[in-house]
C-alpha cells in the first residue's frame, strides 16, 4: 500500500448517512491537514431504527467541527430533500440533482471520496452511484476515490469485512496518520451514542482496522467497473439484513443511468 497526500484543492465528501464519517475520518484529517478545504454532503436523514434526524445530525456537526471542517461546508441534502434512511436508491436522481444544485459548477472540485461499492446498505451503494455520475459531470472522474465502510463478501472472512474492500485488486492507498491518531479514530465511536448498538455491531471490525493495522484505506474507483453486476459475489449484506435484493437497487436506480 502507498500514501498519498496533495494540497490546497477543494475536496468533496459523499456520505450516506450521518455518522459515515467514522469510516473515512483519518483520510478527512489528512485533507485538512494539508490545506485542503473539504465539503461534506449527507444524503439522507433519521434512521430506520428510530433515532429523530436532529440527533444524528447533531451528533456528525460535532464530529466534523472537531476535525476542522466548516459548519458552512456541512450539507445535510438528505434532511432538506427528505430523503429517509434506506430510501436513497429509490431517490438517487433527486440527490443527484440536489447534489448538483447546491455544489454548482462555479465552484471548483478537484477531489471527490464517495462510499465504496461493496455491498454493504443500499443507501451507500446509491450514493456510490451519485459520485460517479458526479465526478463525470466535472471531468474528474481521475480524481474519484472510493473508502469501505462494512460489507458480507466471503474474501474478507479470515479478517473483517469492515473498513476493507470487498472486491477488485486495485491499487490502495492507506492514511498516514499515526498510531494516536488511529486511536482517536477508533474513539470516535463514542460520539455517536444514538448510534451504540451499530457501533457495538462494528467494534470487532473497527479495533482490528484501526487499532491493530493503523489506518484506513481508500482507493481511485475503476473506470470499467460494471454498476449492472453486484459488488461481490455471493450474497450481499444488505440481502441478508433487509431482504433487499440487488435486482430491488438495480430497480430502483434503473432511472438515473442516463446520468452514469
Amino acid at each position: 500500500m502507498h500514501s498519498r497526500d496533495s494540497s490546497g484543492v477543494n475536496v468533496l465528501l459523499l456520505l450516506a448517512h450521518n455518522d459515515d464519517e467514522y469510516f473515512s475520518s483519518l483520510r478527512i484529517r489528512e485533507e485538512l491537514q494539508s490545506g485542503n478545504r473539504v465539503r461534506v454532503i449527507y444524503f439522507t436523514h433519521g434512521s430506520i431504527y428510530g433515532t429523530d434526524s436532529e440527533t444524528r445530525i447533531a451528533e456528525s456537526t460535532r464530529v466534523l467541527i472537531s476535525m476542522g471542517i466548516q459548519a458552512e461546508d456541512i450539507f445535510m441534502l438528505g434532511y432538506e430533500c427528505d430523503i429517509f434512511d434506506g430510501q436513497l436508491s429509490k431517490r438517487i436522481a433527486d440527490g443527484y440533482e440536489n447534489l448538483c444544485a447546491h455544489i454548482p459548477e462555479k465552484v471548483p472540485i478537484e477531489r471527490v471520496y464517495a462510499m465504496a461499492w461493496e455491498g454493504g446498505h443500499p443507501d451507500h451503494d446509491a450514493c456510490h452511484m451519485i459520485g460517479v455520475a458526479f465526478a463525470r459531470a466535472r471531468s474528474i472522474r481521475h480524481q474519484l476515490y472510493e473508502f469501505p465502510a462494512y460489507h458480507a463478501s466471503q474474501r474478507q472472512l479470515k479478517s473483517s469485512g469492515v473498513m476493507q474492500f470487498a472486491n477488485g485488486n486495485v491499487d490502495t492507498w492507506s492514511t498516514a496518520s499515526g498510531r494516536i491518531d488511529a486511536f482517536c479514530a477508533f474513539c470516535l465511536a463514542c460520539r455517536y451514542p444514538s448510534q451504540f448498538s451499530t457501533f457495538l455491531a462494528l467494534l470487532p471490525g473497527s479495533a482490528m482496522q484501526l487499532l491493530l493495522r493503523g489506518y484506513q484505506v481508500y482507493r481511485l474507483v475503476p473506470e470499467s467497473r460494471d454498476y449492472t453486476q453486484p459488488p461481490h459475489s455471493g450474497m450481499l449484506l444488505y440481502e441478508k439484513r433487509f431482504h433487499f435484493s440487488f435486482n430491488n437497487f438495480l430497480e430502483n436506480a434503473k432511472a438515473f443511468q442516463k446520468y452514469m
